[in-house]
């Protein structure tokens, strides 16, 4: 079906679809533009040479039950590898953070530093660096100006 919750997509071609900042009961609006078809090609390639495709589900899915969460899909020809977590849903309040073992609500005297120090395992911490970097790339691949867009919002992945 469609997919209002989408946040952006980009493709090879240099074509985006962006989710329009507005406040979150409004419904979704949408531009759509171009980018850097090169910048992207040269992204995916780098993130094939530093193996992101062939990372397994215990590296790249960190959510708990019934939870709600982002997802992150990439995609280099047949290759697809898709990142699930729920730290950027649950970390939009002040006191609560995402950690390896779940999220913990900061309790007096707690920093987000103590507690991911104390509760993080390298590989989450790699996880974590993994999704802002891809967050912070898809961000800058945004166009200046772009045009409105109602179209479809399905999308295929490869098998």
């Amino acid at each position: 079906g469609d997919k209002r919750h989408l946040v952006q997509a980009a493709w090879r071609d240099g074509t985006i679809v962006w989710r329009v900042p507005g406040k979150k009961e409004e419904k979704a609006a949408y531009k759509i533009g171009r980018t850097d078809a090169a910048e992207i090609a040269a992204f995916l390639a780098r993130m094939e040479k530093e193996g992101v495709f062939k990372k397994g589900d215990d590296f790249l899915n960190h959510v708990g039950p019934d939870a709600s969460f982002h997802r992150i899909h990439l995609s280099k020809g047949k290759q697809h590898v898709a990142l699930v977590s729920w730290h950027e849903v649950y970390e939009e309040s002040p006191k609560v953070i995402a950690t390896a073992h779940g999220l913990v609500y900061l309790q007096e005297g707690d920093t987000r530093e103590k507690i991911a120090k104390e509760y993080n395992t390298p590989d989450y911490e790699a996880f974590r660096k993994l999704w802002r970097e891809l967050r912070n790339f898809a961000d800058g691949l945004i166009p200046k100006e772009g045009e409105n867009y109602a179209g479809p919002l399905d999308f295929k992945y490869p098998e």
